[in-house]
């Protein structure tokens, strides 16, 4: 009884997956539509030129046959939109494309109904190389009580690119992804991505460089001693009293001390119409980074001798 059992369940088991198979058969035995993605090959391509802006990734091809021929195509087959590009021209083509140019890989038991764009805008240049600077991109202020030092480095401070003419050479310069130094209180050390303006064909020989900033810790120093020399086109007989002062100044150890071995200036502009004495203001001439707290005096008295 058990043997009969089983062996009519088998039958039953193996019933339903004919019937399966003869349904499935028989469905995807219709005839249907359907939209692959097919990418883009331009043959021949001229030398001398190059894409000034980059293709779509891909164009829609409507396709038409039996559902399993379909469920094969799309599944095995890349469809590749074919352009001859020994029909360029300097300048914007406008180029129809058609089920000519679809390529199938040979699989013809499917149709290709339509391509969407039914279109390519292919603007084409002169190919061209230079060398131009890379600028950091950086953004926010260190932690509280440290301050950013001395000059960026990026390595290398330049790097040759190469594109369509008319993009070339209206660029002087590329700038890095984002430094974010916000609350930072150690130096920055890192390769940094450069950033191509989006959707160009600029070819950078590298994509990256080395970014180092140093971030120190913020230090008040006071100067005293600094001699004040006198600015004028007019006179050269002039006395100062007195004629050196006090700095307060706040910066890095390093950018202080590099200050003071260059030589502080500080002067008075002596621009008056007659010989006298004159109650000037003193300035000082700082780099970036070090900033003046306090001066002392801010004004001295200039004599000035016929």
């Amino acid at each position: 009884m058990r043997k009969w059992l089983r062996s009519n369940l088998l039958f039953k088991v193996l019933s339903i997956v004919i019937a399966l198979v003869i349904w499935f058969n028989a469905k995807t035995d219709q005839f249907s539509y359907y939209t692959v993605k097919a990418s883009i090959n331009i043959e021949n391509f001229p030398k001398e030129f190059i894409l000034v802006n980059y293709l779509p990734g891909k164009v829609d091809v409507k396709i038409y046959g039996k559902i399993k021929d379909i469920i094969y195509a799309r599944s095995l087959i890349k469809p590749i939109i074919f352009i001859n590009g020994k029909t360029l021209i300097k300048g914007e083509n406008i180029i129809s494309i058609d089920k000519s140019n679809v390529n199938m890989s040979r699989y013809d038991k499917v149709e290709v109904i339509q391509i969407i764009p039914g279109y390519l805008n292919i603007n084409i240049d002169n190919k061209i190389s230079k060398n131009i600077t890379v600028i950091p991109f950086i953004k926010g202020n260190p932690k509280e009580g440290y301050i950013q030092s001395g000059e960026i480095d990026v390595i290398p401070e330049e790097i040759m690119i190469e594109g369509p003419k008319q993009l070339v050479e209206k660029m002087n310069y590329l700038n890095t992804d984002i430094i974010d130094i916000t609350g930072r209180y150690k130096s920055y050390n890192s390769f940094v991505k450069i950033i191509i303006p989006e959707s160009t064909n600029i070819q950078p020989e590298t994509d990256s460089v080395r970014v180092k900033i140093d971030i120190s810790r913020l230090e008040t120093r006071n100067i005293k001693g600094v001699v004040i020399s006198h600015k004028s086109d007019r006179w050269d007989n002039v006395r100062i009293d007195p004629n050196t002062i006090k700095l307060t100044l706040s910066g890095s150890s390093n950018d202080i001390d590099s200050l003071i071995n260059a030589g502080i200036s500080a002067y008075v502009i002596v621009n008056v119409i007659s010989p006298g004495s004159y109650l000037l203001p003193v300035f000082i001439d700082l780099p970036e980074n070090i900033y003046k707290q306090a001066i002392e005096p801010e004004f001295v008295k200039v004599e000035v001798i016929d």
